[in-house]
C-alpha cells in the first residue's frame, strides 16, 4: 500500500522552493508518508499494541492517533494541552481501545 499525500504539500513545496519553509514542508510530507505506510503495513497487527503519540492534541498527531485506534492499538496521547487531549480521547472511544492521556511539556 502506498501512502497518499494531499496535493497541497507538493504545491506548498513548489511555492516555497529555496526557502527554509520548503525544508519544513518536505519534512512534514516525509513524516506523513512514513506514518501512513506504517499504519497501512498489511502484515503487522496493531491490535492490543501500545502506540505513544506526541503532539496528539491536534493536526498530524490527532490524525495519527485516530488511524492507529482504527487498527485496534491502545493509545497514549501526549501533549501540553490536557483539554484538547481529552477531546481527542473522546473521539477515540468509538474504537473500543484503551486510551491514556498524558499532559507533558
Amino acid at each position: 500500500t502506498q501512502a497518499v499525500i494531499p496535493e497541497k504539500y507538493d504545491r506548498m513545496q513548489t511555492d516555497l522552493k529555496g526557502t527554509k519553509s520548503q525544508i519544513l514542508i518536505y519534512t512534514v510530507k516525509n513524516y506523513i508518508e512514513t506514518t501512513l505506510s506504517l499504519i497501512d503495513f498489511p502484515d503487522f497487527d496493531f491490535k492490543n499494541k501500545v502506540v505513544l503519540i506526541t503532539g496528539a492534541s491536534s493536526g498530524i498527531g490527532r490524525d495519527t492517533a485516530i488511524e492507529f485506534a482504527k487498527k485496534g492499538a491502545n493509545i497514549v496521547l501526549v501533549s501540553r494541552t490536557k483539554e484538547k487531549l481529552v477531546q481527542v480521547a473522546g473521539e477515540l472511544k468509538q474504537f473500543d481501545v484503551i486510551i491514556l492521556v498524558c499532559q507533558c511539556d
